[in-house]
């Protein structure tokens, strides 16, 4: 099933993804005060996937900022980096939002664990995409109404692959 989501909608199952656990982990911490937006007394530390940096530095600090109170310390990285920083200490953030669930899962199951859970709650879909005048269009066309499977293709000499 597809669902046509606006850049709003992905804002806010973002912001839900962090604003959320960010709450449940102060509401049991008591030098955080969550009724009083105006008093900044925590910095919230968020690592993210470097895939999300443009939208973590350009919408999600200042709205998280805006609507929790806290100081937004983020940093963007690959997710397994961040994960392989986490497993040898050099950094401990509150909040991890992966590319994956994999680096996390890591952390989950360490010993002693490094995170007590994680919520999937974004993904993505592998597409390729082509120049409609490549010699190669009438193959991709094929395989992409299941003529011929797609890996055939990526496979013919002289076709270029590239990815971001």
């Amino acid at each position: 099933m597809f669902y046509n989501l606006t850049k709003f909608h992905i804002k806010i199952i973002i912001l839900s993804a962090i604003f959320l656990p960010i709450i449940f982990f102060a509401s049991f911490t008591s030098n955080i005060n969550v009724s009083n937006a105006i008093t900044i007394d925590k910095d919230v530390s968020v690592m993210y996937a470097g895939s999300l940096v443009n939208i973590f530095e350009n919408e999600i600090k200042s709205a998280f900022q805006n609507l929790s109170g806290y100081n937004f310390i983020g940093e963007g990285k690959g997710s397994v980096q961040i994960s392989n920083m986490i497993l040898d200490g050099f950094r401990k953030p509150d909040v991890f939002v992966s590319a994956y669930t994999t680096p996390i899962e890591r952390l989950i199951n360490h010993s002693p664990p490094l995170a007590n859970w994680l919520i999937k709650f974004a993904s993505a879909e592998l597409v390729i995409a082509y120049n409609p005048q490549s010699p190669f269009t009438s193959d991709l066309l094929k395989a992409s109404n299941d003529e011929i499977p797609w890996y055939k293709v990526l496979e013919k000499e002289g076709l270029k692959f590239g990815r971001t």
